[in-house]
């Protein structure tokens, strides 16, 4: 509320501000590059790992869809990738991408962890960046994963 003579806004005028804003949201175009840090040494021999990630994009009741994939990059402990990706993200949906990270191996790559994102949490992340734990059978921390994003939003 807004008191004469006052510059300040109650916390609750804010909040309605901010509802009716997002409700007038149709999509949101979501543009995002990934970036991953202490990732474990995971080669037999004690090198570095060779990363990448695999995103695969869910909308439930749909099945799921192969996204994409970042590029490979060889002995990084903390890789930031290139790839740019593009989705668009339905207010109120319950998209997700799945993101499994990998180790690049000569003979098969090993699974090194894997994160799920709901695109509400990049869209409602303040500055487009979010950060979170990359978990290996749903236990065992092997680093952490971050998602930056260029939000922009199409009005109804």
């Amino acid at each position: 509320m807004i008191r004469k003579g006052s510059n300040s806004i109650s916390s609750a005028a804010i909040a309605m501000i901010l509802i009716c804003l997002k409700c007038t949201f149709a999509n949101t175009n979501v543009a995002f590059r990934l970036s991953a840090r202490n990732l474990p040494a995971y080669d037999p021999f004690g090198g570095y790992p060779d990363p990448y990630v695999t995103l695969t994009y869910q909308n439930p009741p749909n099945p799921p869809l192969d996204f994409g994939e970042t590029s490979k990059l060889v002995d990084n402990p903390n890789p930031d990738w290139p790839d740019l990706f593009n989705v668009i993200y339905t207010n109120g949906s319950s998209q997700r991408l799945i993101l499994d990270v990998y180790d690049e191996d000569v003979d098969s790559d090993d699974m090194m962890g894997s994160v799920t994102i709901y695109l509400e949490e990049i869209v409602t992340t303040f500055g487009g960046e979010l950060e979170k734990d990359i978990l290996l059978n749903n236990s065992t921390l092997m680093g952490q994963i971050r998602v930056f994003a260029n939000v922009t939003n199409d009005f109804k």
